[in-house]
Formats: C-alpha cells, structure tokens, sequence
C-alpha cells in the first residue's frame, strides 16, 4: 500500500476507504488486516523501560473472532493497547493492510479501530442514545451534525444490542451490564472493519455473556469484521473464538486456533497450576487433579455425565472397564434414580453424600 496517499490533504476523507480496499485485496490474498512485526509491548518513559512481551509476530485476518487470554498480569491490556495505537510499541510494527498505525492521525485510525475497554467513564448527563452517538464522531465532524445515514446507523446498533428501550435513559442511570452494552454499541455505532475490546463481558452476567460472544460471532460472520477480545473466560475463549492468542507466565504468545492450543498441551501447559488442570478429553479445568479410585458409571448418557463430574470432586475417575464400585443410573418417567448395591438415591446430593459418610479409601 503507498503510504503517499496520506500526504495529499485532499484525500484523507478517502483513507478509510483505500485502506479498507487494501483490507479486502488483503484478504483474498489469505494476507493479515493487522499484522504485528517483530514488536515489544511495554512501558517507558525518559528514565525507565519495562517490557511485557518482547518479538511478538501476529497476524488477525479478515472475519476472524479472536480472543486474547492468559493469567492475570500477563500483558493482555498492554497489548491491546499497542494494537489500538493507544501505547507506542517499544520495538517493532504494528500495520493494518500494511500501512503503520503509527504513521496515521487519530482521526484517520478512527474510521479504522474502535475500541471498547473495561473501565467505564462518566459521562454526566448524557443517554444511553446520545452515548452510542457519539461512535458517529470520526464521520460528523466538528459540529457533529447527525445525518439521517448517522441515525439509521444509531438505531441499527442500539437495536442489535437490545437497548433501543433504554435509549433516552441517563446512563449513569444503568446498570454496568447496560452500561457495558452501551459502551459496545458506540462502538459499534463507529462502523469500523476491526473492533478491540478489553474484558467486554466482565459486568455481564453468565447468560448475558453467551449473548455478546454470539453477537461478536455474528458480526464477524455477516460482516466479516475482525474483533479481537481480551478475555479472563477461557472457557467461552475455547468455545468461540476462530483464533486465540494465548499469553504465557514469561509473556510468549502463542497463536492457534484453540482446538489445536488445546491439543498440544499449551493450553494446560499456561494455566495448571496445583490441583486445578485442563483436561485435554474434556477441553474443562477439573479441580482434583489426583484421582485415587476408579469408577464405573452406566445408564442415561446426559445424568452420567453429570454423576461423573460430582464423582471426580471426590477424587473418583471414571473407567468403562470393571471396577470395584458400580453406579447404575435408571431413568424412568422423567425421573432418574441412582443405584449403588443395595442402595437408591433421587439425586446425584443425596448419592455423593453417601459416599462422604461411609466410603474410606
């Protein structure tokens, strides 16, 4: 891409457009919309320079969900923030569709980026509309006069995150689950081909969760935008995202999809630590890593699964060869009953407390 586009002042209200002319060439090429060179995130200043990750290569492609995860402190925010242009890496590039963010101005990296972080701001006075407006800012200039295009995009993103009902409450009226989507349908609202989000999730509850991942699935489905979320749920990180970015304890990066991070061990490899692993069969943590005693479970496949995870808290791991002990699981009537010997339990409860009481290793 010629990086003179960016000198002539009479074309830089095209910049997003030829960049994202760039982006699609990119893309049927297999090529990266961002790609990261050789960089080191960080911290510095006249005295002092702390790196986090040091010779990072990374690439997001077009229409990709990509989570980024690790433990905490690790360096997730610290490289969000130098992908978004918001921290200068240390070394490096960082480009989208080859040109260096760092050779764009704020308002020209705009139309490219939006980003929603974890802290929510104040805003006074304003409403959950007036707030998602404000996405339309790098479009509207100075006065910020709203076209009618500018309102269908308002209405569009309030719509498509359930708040068109909460659109003239004051924000800081909300919820910080409301107030989080509100800060997402800004972005949004912002219409750029790649969203950054630190921790979008963390005041949603479980359900709620699920709800924004599938949203974020659907947009860059349909839309073929590339989102990259930062994320503490590993779990909904493996479940979802086409690509994870995995951080370990000494600030590497590994990159893949999660399936494949999952199978060779990395994942276990960062984040088992004592009596809590990831079991690679089940792609779950499992607390109680040390199993003493073998069990076998048989019956209705959904309740044995569910006995089999009550089971494994105790320190019981499930085998399909003969064992010394036996739960035979019947259901009947939409009803199930737990049999072990002599003995009969309603809920799987009832049937580990039993063995709490009188089993002795």
């Amino acid at each position: 891409m010629n990086k003179n586009i960016y000198k002539n002042k009479s074309l830089r209200k095209l910049d997003k457009n030829t960049v994202i002319s760039e982006m699609n060439r990119g893309n049927e090429k297999n090529e990266a919309v961002i790609k990261l060179e050789n960089i080191s995130t960080g911290y510095s200043d006249r005295k002092n320079r702390k790196s986090v990750s040091t010779d990072v290569n990374l690439t997001a492609e077009k229409g990709k969900l990509i989570f980024l995860t690790g433990p905490n402190g690790s360096g997730k925010t610290t490289l969000l923030k130098t992908i978004t242009g918001d921290l200068k890496a240390l070394n490096g590039r960082v480009t989208i569709a080859g040109t260096e963010i760092s050779s764009l101005k704020s308002s020209e990296l705009s139309r490219l980026i939006s980003v929603v972080f974890t802290t929510i701001p104040d805003p006074g006075y304003l409403t959950v509309e007036e707030i998602t407006s404000l996405g339309r800012s790098p479009y509207t200039g100075f006065r910020n006069l709203l076209s009618d295009s500018d309102r269908s995009v308002i209405k569009k993103s309030l719509k498509t995150l359930g708040l068109d009902h909460l659109k003239g409450r004051l924000f800081n009226r909300l919820s910080d689950g409301e107030k989080q989507k509100t800060m997402i349908a800004r972005a949004l609202c912002q219409d750029t081909e790649i969203i950054c989000m630190d921790e979008p999730s963390s005041h949603l509850d479980f359900p709620s969760r699920v709800e924004l991942v599938s949203f974020l699935k659907t947009i860059t489905e349909k839309e073929n935008k590339t989102i990259i979320v930062s994320s503490h749920d590993l779990n909904i990180a493996i479940n979802s995202s086409d690509i994870m970015w995995l951080i370990d304890q000494t600030g590497n990066i590994h990159s893949g999809a999660p399936e494949d991070l999952a199978l060779s061990g990395t994942v276990g490899s960062v984040f088992n630590r004592g009596n809590f692993s990831f079991s690679e069969s089940t792609g779950e943590f499992i607390i109680g890593k040390t199993f003493k005693d073998k069990i076998k479970i048989t019956g209705s496949t959904i309740p044995s699964l569910w006995t089999e995870k009550g089971f494994r808290k105790l320190g019981f791991s499930r085998t399909e060869d003969n064992a010394d002990i036996m739960i035979i699981i019947k259901k009947t009537a939409g009803s199930c009953k737990w049999h072990y010997g002599d003995n009969t339990f309603s809920s799987i409860e009832s049937l580990l407390d039993y063995f709490r009481m009188n089993y002795h290793r």
